[in-house]
């Protein structure tokens, strides 16, 4: 590991977290992140208080009939954390995607300013509200197709996934595959 890129790595990071945090630029990095705080929160709500009660339920619904004993401990406390866990992974991946979504129009706002505080000057073209105002469908469409970019990779993998899921030996295949892609 090239221990110099590490160092100038942080050093850029502590330089980007100074700069976001100046006047003229707090507002485009506020907005975007309380917003996403709040989607966060009522997620995380979601999944554990909400789904977790209704697993709870099914769990001890059936458990209870069918099994009881070990096995319902088992389900109980095995099982119902890995659900919870998954669903976490999964909002997780979710709310990256609002997250990005709701960040973009601000992104364009934040770089300009930026700029213009390390340069000196606006960039050419237009500048302002009303110019970000006009990139916003813009910059909804280039995130969403990012996101389709992603998908048309990641369904055939996760297809895969579930094939291999249940061929034994093949089923460790999906670990790297995942790394990798």
């Amino acid at each position: 590991m090239n221990s110099l890129g590490f160092f100038t790595g942080i050093a850029c990071f502590l330089r980007g977290v100074a700069l976001i945090n100046t006047a003229g630029t707090r507002r485009y990095v506020v907005v975007p992140l309380c917003v996403n705080i709040i989607l966060f929160a009522a997620a995380i709500w979601f999944v554990v208080v909400w789904l977790g009660d209704q697993f709870t339920q099914l769990i001890d619904a059936w458990a209870g009939q069918w099994f009881g004993g070990i096995v319902g401990w088992l389900m109980h406390w095995v099982l119902l954390p890995l659900v919870i866990v998954l669903m976490l992974v999964v909002m997780f991946y979710t709310f990256t995607l609002m997250g990005n979504l709701i960040a973009a129009p601000f992104n364009g706002l934040l770089a300009e300013k930026i700029s213009h505080r390390l340069g000196g000057r606006r960039p050419d073209g237009q500048t302002g509200l009303g110019a970000a105002l006009k990139d916003v469908a813009a910059s909804f469409l280039s995130e969403i197709k990012k996101q389709f970019y992603f998908a048309v990779r990641a369904i055939p993998l996760l297809v895969l996934t579930l094939v291999l899921f249940f061929i034994p030996l093949f089923n460790l295949a999906i670990a790297p595959l995942w790394f990798l892609f």
